[in-house]
């Protein structure tokens, strides 16, 4: 199943059974007396349901974090840089954030497994994440929305092995709901990594030279 699909599939589900219980209380306003008791209470009934699920879908979906994470890598000397950002308008707490090297190991009748390696990430022991400011603000000057963590652990010499791969993997509560969500980001190849790059300020996910300035 498709990334993509997975993103539009629950969305579309939930836009079909709105629809549905918004057409069965047309229905019952349709063919159902007002002034009978039943049929009024029906009609309660199907409109409260239909204001629980709305309220249930701005909790579930509109009060999530929303943490993006760079698809590159940047190496400065000896250390090899991730960013994320907090695309929320809220602060994101409990963060944690896990890098692993992920081997794939072959077995019998052509199937496969994977051989899973920690690796070491240092990131100041911060556990929460700015919330996100579309313009520059006195009350967060540095942009401090989006964070960058990095490794000392070459990991350019497995990303070259065949098949081998790094996944960056992030999980956070929303500042407001509690809510917890995880993020997860797949670097397959060597050629996610941008040498002599630095990371873009604010939002931007992207790369520029190290002598260019922001």
């Amino acid at each position: 199943m498709s990334k993509a699909y997975k993103a539009i599939r629950l969305p579309l589900s939930i836009t079909f059974t709105v629809g549905s219980i918004i057409g069965v209380i047309m229905y019952l306003i349709n063919i159902l007396p007002p002034n009978e008791v039943i049929g009024a209470a029906l009609i309660h009934l199907f409109a409260g349901t239909f204001v629980a699920f709305m309220f249930l879908y701005l909790a579930l979906f509109l009060l999530r974090p929303k943490l993006l994470i760079s698809p590159y890598i940047c190496r400065r000397g000896n250390k090899y840089w991730f960013k994320i950002v907090n695309k929320s308008l809220y602060h994101a707490f409990d963060v944690k954030i896990e890098l692993f090297r992920m081997a794939p190991i072959s077995h019998s009748g052509g199937r496969f497994n994977v051989d899973i390696h920690p690796v070491k990430l240092h990131t100041s022991d911060w556990t929460s994440i700015n919330r996100f400011r579309r313009k520059y603000s006195e009350k967060d000057p540095f942009s401090l929305f989006a964070q960058t963590i990095f490794t000392e652990e070459n990991i350019e010499i497995p990303l070259r092995e065949n098949g081998t791969y790094l996944e960056l993997q992030l999980t956070a509560r929303h500042g407001l709901s509690g809510l917890a969500d995880r993020f997860i980001m797949q670097f397959p190849n060597e050629a996610a990594i941008k040498a002599g790059d630095k990371f873009c300020f604010g939002q931007n996910l992207g790369t520029i030279p190290e002598n260019q300035s922001f």
